[in-house]
């Protein structure tokens, strides 16, 4: 069961507040290990905690903390660990050009 908390603040604005338990996903063919970890969506804001979903039989995963928003200080950081980019390509469903491999780093969204 995905926990789902969804408030509203005295100006109406919403808030969408996810906990997520540790279990497993099936992702395409792939089943991966979901870290417990909480997502908060509310205004123009996203905060990731702890997000994470690891693939044992790979060594892969790929890790999300941060938050986005319109100032400039805040930051999502999304870190990967021996991802098959073919694989991500297919789950974004994009076509546009085609890569191979596989990833590891951080990426930074500001």
């Amino acid at each position: 069961m995905l926990p789902i908390i969804q408030l509203s603040d005295s100006a109406g604005s919403m808030k969408t507040d996810i906990t997520l338990r540790k279990s497993n996903a099936l992702i395409n063919d792939t089943v991966w290990t979901v870290s417990p970890s909480r997502i908060l969506l509310y205004k123009k804001n996203i905060e990731c905690h702890n997000v994470r979903f690891s693939n044992n039989n790979t060594n892969s995963f790929l890790a999300i903390d941060g938050k986005a928003s319109d100032q400039p200080i805040d930051s999502l950081v999304a870190t990967l660990n021996n991802l098959e980019i073919k694989y991500i390509m297919s789950l974004v469903n994009w076509n546009v050009v085609r890569f191979a491999g596989k990833a590891s780093g951080n990426v930074v969204v500001n």
